[in-house]
């Protein structure tokens, strides 16, 4: 029999090439430096990026450290663009 630790167990996608939690009960642990890739977060914390929407908590004791998980993006209606979402920097 074996045994599964949570971190095992949750499941994972891949957001401009940082693997990045699907569960918002056990959020991924990164580097402050991911937010130069996916842009800066809205007022709400979050960030729409390559069709997942990041939702990003800051850590109170660290400053480099950034809590994130990741959902799907809801889809828009085909009539308003023609382009999937994704996410640049200006």
């Amino acid at each position: 029999m074996s045994v599964r630790t949570l971190d095992d167990a949750v499941e994972h996608v891949t957001v401009r090439g940082t693997m990045v939690s699907t569960c918002r009960l056990r959020p991924s642990a990164l580097h402050v430096r991911c937010l130069e890739n996916w842009g800066m977060p809205n007022v709400h914390g979050r960030a729409q990026c390559d069709g997942k929407i990041l939702t990003i908590s800051f850590d109170r004791r660290n400053d480099n450290l950034i809590y994130v998980w990741a959902s799907p993006a809801p889809l828009e209606s085909s009539s308003s663009s023609l382009l999937p979402p994704v996410c640049s920097i200006s």
